[in-house]
């Protein structure tokens, strides 16, 4: 029943090249090119070292990564978008005082991250995980939401502490044709 169990026996089948490169497609490790000053690429394993299964394993479930939040919102935003996968973005322009806008130039283009016909599998897979499955608390009337949920164990000052953060990304679209790729991220969050 554990999705890091299901995701490890779908990385040991791929060679570790085709893992690395899989996640550079996604666009993991590397700038998104979102319009924010300051961005840190991330670090994936090094191919050959993603021979072994104990690193293919733990990175395909995310612990044997560094990876940021725009770069996951890039990487979900190909399953609803055909396998293509583009650069988030916080604002369309800058305006000044007398309103003269200035376009935001980004020096980005999407990325094939994967083929149309997968994207659709994972589209409706992460559609599932809403209706039926984890993310249930992210159904919305008249939306159509997808998503995956996530729980992370904090490392500190080199070991795991009983401390966690949680998080969904996904996607949401609306009747009128608008598509949104969303990302949440709760930091040691508490129950209620």
């Amino acid at each position: 029943y554990s999705s890091n169990i299901g995701i490890s026996k779908i990385a040991w089948r791929l060679t570790g090249k085709e893992l690395y490169d899989g996640f550079r497609n996604f666009g993991l490790a590397q700038k998104s090119g979102i319009d924010l000053s300051k961005e840190l690429d991330g670090k994936i394993k090094a191919p050959y070292l993603l021979d072994y299964p104990t690193y293919s394993a733990n990175s395909a479930y995310g612990y044997g990564m560094y990876v940021n939040f725009m770069q996951l919102v890039k990487a979900y935003s190909a399953f609803n978008n055909g396998g293509i996968a583009v650069t988030p973005k916080i604002v369309d322009y800058l305006s000044d005082s007398r309103g003269k806008q200035y376009d935001i130039n980004l020096d980005t283009y999407p990325l094939k991250a994967c083929s149309s016909e997968t994207a659709e599998i994972l589209h409706s897979i992460l559609m599932d995980v809403v209706e039926i499955g984890t993310g249930s608390a992210a159904q919305y009337d008249g939306l159509e939401v997808g998503g995956k949920t996530g729980t992370s164990h904090i490392a500190y000052k080199g070991k795991y502490i009983e401390e966690y953060h949680s998080s969904f990304y996904g996607f949401v679209n609306d009747k009128f044709g608008n598509k949104y790729t969303i990302g949440v991220l709760v930091i040691k969050p508490k129950k209620v």
